[in-house]
């Protein structure tokens, strides 16, 4: 047997094995899909919520209901959802600005958070 013919039928093995894990994969996907639809209908989405109004964030209809659709299609009380968060390392530092006063400290019991 030629080393391409081997090859190949590894690889058909390995599509073979793993074709019950994407059928699962694929059914989450088309639930997790039916649970945000489901928010924007809940919420009323339309495109008018995707255009600023007056630059401040104030009233601003598109932004409350794109944090309402998070919020419910995750399960939590509220959420807050922005595009000037530009990373994870981003979101934790502006959670921890917002809740440590100047002077406080973060006790890590696992070590330092990051380096």
């Amino acid at each position: 047997m030629s080393l391409q013919l081997a090859s190949q039928n590894i690889l058909d093995q390995a599509e073979e094995a793993l074709v019950l894990q994407y059928k699962n994969i694929d059914k989450i996907a088309l639930l997790n899909q039916a649970k945000v639809l489901e928010a924007f209908r809940t919420h009323r989405l339309s495109e008018e919520f995707f255009a600023e109004k007056t630059g401040y964030g104030r009233a601003d209809a598109g932004r409350e209901t794109i944090d309402k659709i998070f919020a419910s299609v995750f399960k939590a009380e509220t959420a807050a959802v922005r595009l000037q968060i530009v990373s994870g390392t981003h979101a934790i530092a502006c959670a921890l600005f917002g809740n440590l006063r100047s002077g406080e400290r973060l006790a890590c019991l696992t070590g330092r958070p990051y380096d």
